[in-house]
């Protein structure tokens, strides 16, 4: 027995609707670690220079990617997950506002860190439930589908670390700020 296509919507749509929630609430629990509140808070500062050029070749370079993955998917697959987090990082940094990565031209690497752990955590949890649903997901990564954990390729659950980033970043984009909307 089947779903629907309208059943199918409606139970994706809430499965999927908790995926932000999810990253952000386990980031801010890995927050209340002092391991982790600490022992990034002063790592390697990275201050790039001229990181308006940068940023633009980013954007550009970004684009490309993900126009390739029309043409080119085996070998630009990544780039799915990778460019909408460049192009957002580099469009803050072209109009000089905060991002995900603003912290570690301090030595802050905090943020980053703990929203890429947990994207990794939630992505196990994620994939483990996946494993026995009715409608999982299976995947073909090429190249790399070896040692799988679940359905999942164990190099595969390396796509958590930047999509935690780009949760975090999306979350803040539609966070009201002091009462504004």
């Amino acid at each position: 027995q089947g779903l629907t296509s309208s059943e199918y919507v409606i139970y994706a749509s809430i499965s999927f609707s908790t995926v932000l929630p999810a990253v952000i609430s386990t980031k801010d629990l890995l927050l209340t670690f002092s391991f982790f509140r600490e022992c990034y808070a002063d790592f390697i500062p990275l201050r790039p220079a001229h990181s308006k050029v940068w940023a633009s070749a980013a954007i550009l370079a970004a684009l490309v990617g993900l126009a390739s993955l029309g043409t080119h998917p085996e070998l630009t697959y990544s780039l799915l997950w990778l460019s909408p987090l460049i192009a957002l990082v580099s469009f803050a940094v072209i109009f000089e506002k905060r991002h995900i990565l603003s912290g570690i031209t301090y030595g802050d690497w905090t943020l980053v860190v703990t929203s890429s752990v947990a994207a990794l955590v939630c992505g196990f949890f994620w994939e483990m439930w996946n494993y026995n649903s009715l409608s999982k997901w299976v995947y073909a990564i090429p190249y790399l589908h070896k040692f799988q954990l679940f359905e999942m390729p164990l190099l595969g659950y390396a796509g958590y670390l930047p999509f935690g980033l780009i949760c975090v970043a999306a979350g803040e984009l539609v966070r009201f700020k002091g009462g504004e909307k």
